[in-house]
């Protein structure tokens, strides 16, 4: 115990068959007056309390040890933790493996057979830190932060709450069941449902702690591409997700990223139901439809190397991606979301723009290229050298959270009074083909998807 002439002291508190806890004995009355109505400022008293107490939030059973013995529980769920002097605590997690695992971990070891030992600096007021756990098949990444409890609750002493959480946790908000994996692995998936969250521990702590998901056993979707949930990805990220369904268009999804605290989650909601994205919107009745086609510029070096976070093969007879491009159409009067398969990967958002004049001509004749990584007004103007059309101004924009292309008529231009399905048929193709500015596909039933 510290000398009797300090405000605040602590002492260790031996306890029978537990690690001796670390209690605090605050000898100035005045500092709890106003939060213990029976105390009174020129009263002589003695508040002794607990500066810190661990919880477990992971669900797992940790608990904190001292030379092999525990602390003390209270009400089944706080544990007072001891001295305050030293920067580390061992956690023990109980584990029924028969067979102890060989592989050496960082800072995570096999202590005994049947148990799994950790250590983790506890972080000072308002910190974190984070360590692993490794059994036989599994590792756990947690995370520990420090906590202040409301005086109003402690009599008007300071006291801390240190908790262990998991350090990934995903948040479904879609309207059905999703899976997910540890990406590069083949293992079993792990079900999360509507509206439910899920810790996201790893499979094997030699590979990058990075995850797949893929909605439904039956919607069709591929896996997806790996999601890495750090500082680095904080906000909104727009994953799209090739659908092996015959005539099905890609899924178009909100991975947001949250850190708080060494926490990081991750929440996944369908484009329609998320504020903000990539929209593409047809204003123009001249056109049959606006194409946008996305891609990584990084794809074609990335392709050739072996070490590098990327597409692998699949052997759980899920759906194949034929191509890491995407297209996506926006009929007129629509407006359709777009992302990119490989957003955590690559940084690029490169994306290109078509205009579907009928279902065998397009134009310009070379498409407009656009770079969204950084979002910039710009205007294009498309000129379709037909009779009766008018010029198509095509213009990216940010709108509050959306990065917006919007494709519409220029006022003046064009036959405005005619129908809309005026020279669709022959005439238009063969005045797009002898001016040049049009460019036939002949094979729409192959889009690569």
């Amino acid at each position: 115990m510290n000398t009797a002439d300090e405000v605040v002291s602590r002492l260790l508190l031996p306890a029978k068959h537990f690690a001796p806890v670390e209690l605090e004995v605050l000898r100035d009355s005045s500092e709890v007056a106003s939060s213990l109505s029976f105390v009174k400022e020129k009263q002589l008293s003695v508040v002794i309390s607990a500066p810190r107490c661990f919880i477990d939030r992971t669900g797992l059973g940790f608990l904190p040890v001292k030379d092999g013995l525990q602390y003390p529980v209270f009400d089944n769920q706080i544990i007072l933790l001891g001295d305050s002097t030293l920067p580390e605590v061992n956690l023990l997690l109980p584990y029924t493996a028969a067979s102890a695992s060989s592989a050496s971990q960082s800072r995570a070891s096999r202590g005994h057979a049947s148990y799994v030992q950790c250590s983790i600096d506890v972080p000072a007021l308002g910190g974190f830190s984070h360590t692993t756990a490794v059994t036989q098949d599994r590792c756990f990444s947690l995370c520990m932060n420090t906590e202040k409890i409301d005086p109003a609750e402690t009599g008007g002493v300071l006291s801390r709450v240190v908790s262990l959480l998991p350090e990934y946790i995903i948040s479904n908000f879609l309207h059905n069941t999703i899976y997910y994996r540890q990406y590069g692995t083949q293992g079993s998936a792990i079900e999360v449902k509507p509206n439910s969250s899920y810790p996201v521990y790893w499979s094997s702590a030699d590979l990058p702690f990075a995850f797949q998901f893929r909605p439904g056993t039956t919607e069709g979707y591929a896996w997806s591409g790996p999601i890495i949930a750090s500082e680095e990805f904080a906000g909104q990220n727009w994953l799209v997700l090739y659908n092996g369904i015959s005539n099905s268009t890609p899924g178009v999804f909100d991975v947001e990223v949250c850190p708080d605290h060494g926490v990081k989650s991750v929440s996944l909601r369908h484009s329609g139901e998320a504020s903000g994205g990539y929209v593409v919107i047809n204003k123009c009745k001249a056109l049959q439809k606006v194409m946008v086609h996305t891609y990584h510029y990084e794809m074609a070096v990335s392709n050739s190397s072996s070490g590098s976070l990327r597409p692998g093969s699949e052997s759980d007879g899920a759906p194949k991606v034929p191509d890491f491009d995407f297209h996506f159409f926006a009929h007129y009067g629509e407006s359709i979301h777009f992302g990119w398969p490989f957003p955590f990967t690559y940084p690029s958002r490169p994306c290109q723009v078509l205009l579907w004049i009928d279902s065998r001509t397009v134009a310009p004749k070379k498409p407009i290229a656009l770079d969204l990584r950084v979002p910039q007004h710009k205007r294009y103007e498309v000129s379709l050298g037909l009779r009766n059309m008018p010029r198509i101004i095509v213009r990216t924009e940010k709108r509050g959270d959306c990065v917006v292309i919007e494709v519409r008529s220029k006022p003046g231009t064009g036959d405005l009074a005619s129908p809309d399905d005026v020279a669709v048929g022959e005439e238009r193709r063969q005045g797009a083909s002898s001016r040049g500015e049009g460019q036939s596909r002949k094979k729409e039933g192959k889009e690569k998807l």
